[in-house]
């Protein structure tokens, strides 16, 4: 299986608010009937706003397409809730479209998101939060090298489950 991250540039969210088809043209990708779960990850972003509509450099620290470029498929998408917090922590999120459930997708979007986030110097901790259940999200983070780390309380969800890897644990895994 091969899975590119592509990152998200704001004019991929001006298409996208234009429709998925429209999307879908200008990636030159089929885009998934289930996707996106959570369309509010592509909202125009204060720093979107700011730039210009010349060419963008990537921000590390965005969002990414999941792109399966042996069937020209856009599987899903994800990245980071920002930059790293004053611990050096980043957390990561995901989305894989339905139809691409139980494909290992998900885990391999997992392992490229962490594996870059460490590629940088001043990040020492991944994180990623979950429902505060046992489900497949967990079990893909387990997957990835993740422990559990804490519950959380959450406005939206009641709690939550934080799972994390530090920098550390990730250099013994792959080594």
């Amino acid at each position: 299986m091969n899975l590119t991250l592509q990152p998200v540039y704001k004019i991929h969210k001006l298409k996208l608010l234009e429709g998925k088809a429209e999307l879908g043209r200008y990636l030159n990708l089929k885009l998934p009937e289930s996707w996106p779960t959570f369309p509010e990850a592509f909202q125009i972003s204060q720093q979107d706003s700011n730039s210009d509509d010349g060419i963008e450099t990537a921000d590390i620290f965005g969002g990414y397409f999941f792109i399966d470029f042996e069937t020209k498929t856009l599987v899903g998408n994800g990245g980071f809730t920002g930059p790293p917090d004053a611990g050096n922590s980043v957390e990561i999120g995901y989305e894989i479209a339905t139809e691409f459930w139980n494909r290992g997708y998900a885990t391999l979007a997992a392992e490229r998101l962490i594996a870059l986030a460490f590629g940088e110097a001043n990040v020492f901790q991944v994180k990623a939060t979950t429902l505060a259940e046992e489900n497949a999200s967990n079990r893909v983070l387990k997957k990835c090298g993740m422990t559990f780390l804490s519950e959380e309380p959450n406005d939206e969800f009641g709690k939550v489950w934080v799972f994390g890897i530090n920098r550390q644990q990730f250099e013994k895994r792959n080594d």
